[in-house]
């Protein structure tokens, strides 16, 4: 009677070892799809910044041309 008293402490053992291996993969993919939409975001906000100075150099040309024509 002992064996099967311990196999089904084994299976038990199995089983909730199973279930903690699962819940920390989950947490782990969890993790690394909050870090990639984060990356995607600092991206994101990187890029708007350089359209932004894009934009300011533009606008400064575009001074410089008028001001350039109106000493003419």
């Amino acid at each position: 009677m002992k064996k099967v008293k311990n196999e089904k402490k084994t299976h038990f053992k199995r089983r909730n070892k199973k279930r903690k291996l699962k819940i920390k993969k989950e947490k782990k993919r969890e993790e690394d799809l909050f870090e990639k939409i984060r990356e995607k975001l600092e991206r994101k906000g990187g890029e708007t910044q350089k359209l932004e100075k894009k934009k300011k150099k533009r606008q400064e040309k575009q001074e410089k041309e008028k001001k350039k024509k109106n000493e003419k």
